[in-house]
Formats: structure tokens, sequence, C-alpha cells
């Protein structure tokens, strides 16, 4: 993550003008123009990956900020499969480092370990991202 913040930065500073403030647009175009020089090597980091996890992937990138994965709501509202793919996906996922999880009071929230990864996915398979 800090690499990808330091490469935004840098790529911002380069757009902006001296005594002129950067702007929102700047950065989505800087965050825009990153993405797309990872297109690749995304694309091959997920090639490995089967259909239940991408899809999973894609549910949790969508949310930012997951929880109750194995519920038939969350099951129904993004097309998956069934709760018990979602617990073999999300197995698969965590323990190969794809998403990190905090808990609390016995639930757990799921998130894309790579936030840069996230908006690729958002802007790959998703509708894309903004800035808040």
């Amino acid at each position: 993550m800090t690499y990808y913040m330091q490469l935004s930065f840098n790529v911002v500073f380069e757009q902006t003008a001296t005594n002129e403030k950067c702007k929102k647009e700047q950065i989505s175009r800087a965050i825009n123009s990153i993405l797309s020089q990872q297109d690749h090597s995304y694309r091959m980091q997920l090639s490995p990956l089967s259909p239940k996890p991408k899809e999973l992937l894609l549910a949790i990138a969508k949310e930012g900020h997951a929880e109750h994965i194995t519920s038939g709501n969350f099951v129904r509202k993004h097309h998956l499969t069934s709760s018990s793919s979602v617990q073999s996906a999300i197995r698969q996922l965590t323990e190969e480092g794809w998403i990190t999880y905090s808990a609390n009071n016995r639930n757990r929230t799921y998130q894309i370990a790579d936030s840069f990864l996230r908006l690729w996915i958002l802007n790959t398979y998703g509708e894309g991202f903004s800035l808040p």
C-alpha cells in the first residue's frame, strides 16, 4: 500500500503546476493511471483462482468492508452460489493473503488486503470507484 500511495503522490506532484493546488480529479487520474499500469500484473495474479473465490473477491470489493458474508442476504445480494462455497472461498482467500479480517463480538469484517487491487477489481468488474 505504501508503494502505491507514494507512486500516486509522485504522479499527482508531476501533474500539479507550481503554486497550484491539487484537485480531486488529478488524484483520480493518477490512480487510474496506476491501475492501468498494473492491469496485466493483477490479471496474472488472479488467473490461478477458480471462479468462486474470484466472485467472492468481487463481492468483498463492492462492499469495501464485508460482514456476515455467509448469510443468505449477502449470498443473494452478490449472486454467490451458497454459504458453504463462500466458507471454502474465504478460507482459501485468507490463507493465500488476498483478504484480511478484523474480529469483534464474534463478527468478522473482511476486506481485500491490497487496496489498489480492490480499486482495480471495481474498475474492471464492478461499477468503478470514486474518491470521497
